[in-house]
């Protein structure tokens, strides 16, 4: 008989061959596409070589999953499920479940609160718009981890076992910058979103961003 965890393990292993997929998917079919949607988005953000390095693996994801393209207006993550779907109607009903849940994603900005197990790389982080609190098990592969404190930003994808996961890490804000940060972008998010709903606010996610790399340059000039 399975156990829980080991389910949970496969799952998890499964959604990350999805996810696999997905990357040589975006690099063979529309790496044009999304190249030129985040050269748009950071000539407007007028920001240092070395922030756009930084801010690059976000913008991907981000473009990936929330930013429609072309024509009909889909995502390329939609555009890849629309292609795929014979394949993935084979997966079993709960890989199905999350990858439909990842249709409504959005790349936000978290508080790390504090480390559930810090050998095992899980956290507690607290989205900074909404208040909701997400258990995060990331890779140790990672070259920058987590700290108490500091507020991260990026895409979080649910797993299906109520933990979430990152597929390049995040953008770490400096903790002396993160309440004057997080100051200025909840009322912009206030005054321009069209829903209260953080999720259902990608477009703005690349103003938040812009704004809170301009803050950062300036503090350190």
């Amino acid at each position: 008989m399975v156990s829980q965890s080991d389910f949970m393990h496969d799952l998890r292993k499964e959604l990350f061959a999805v996810l696999d997929e997905l990357f040589f998917f975006l690099v063979n079919d529309y790496n044009e596409e999304i190249l030129e949607l985040i050269e748009v988005l950071i000539a407007e953000m007028n920001i240092s070589k070395e922030e756009e390095e930084a801010i690059f693996p976000q913008l991907v994801w981000w473009g990936t999953f929330c930013s429609p393209i072309g024509i009909e207006q889909k995502t390329i993550y939609q555009i890849y499920l629309q292609k795929n779907k014979h394949k993935l109607k084979k997966k079993r009903r709960q890989v199905q479940e999350v990858l439909v849940s990842w249709l409504q994603l959005n790349a936000g900005f978290y508080y790390v609160i504090e480390p559930e197990d810090e050998e095992a790389c899980v956290y507690y982080l607290c989205d900074v718009f909404e208040g909701k609190i997400r258990r995060l098990s990331i890779q140790r592969e990672l070259l920058q981890l987590p700290k108490s404190g500091e507020v991260l930003t990026g895409l979080l994808l649910p797993m299906g076992d109520d933990s979430y996961a990152t597929l390049s890490g995040f953008y770490h804000i400096p903790q002396q910058l993160t309440q004057k940060i997080v100051q200025e972008i909840i009322p912009y998010f206030e005054r321009h979103a069209v829903s209260p709903n953080y999720k259902f606010n990608p477009h703005l996610y690349p103003s938040l961003i812009k704004y809170t790399l301009q803050m950062i340059t300036e503090s350190a000039r």
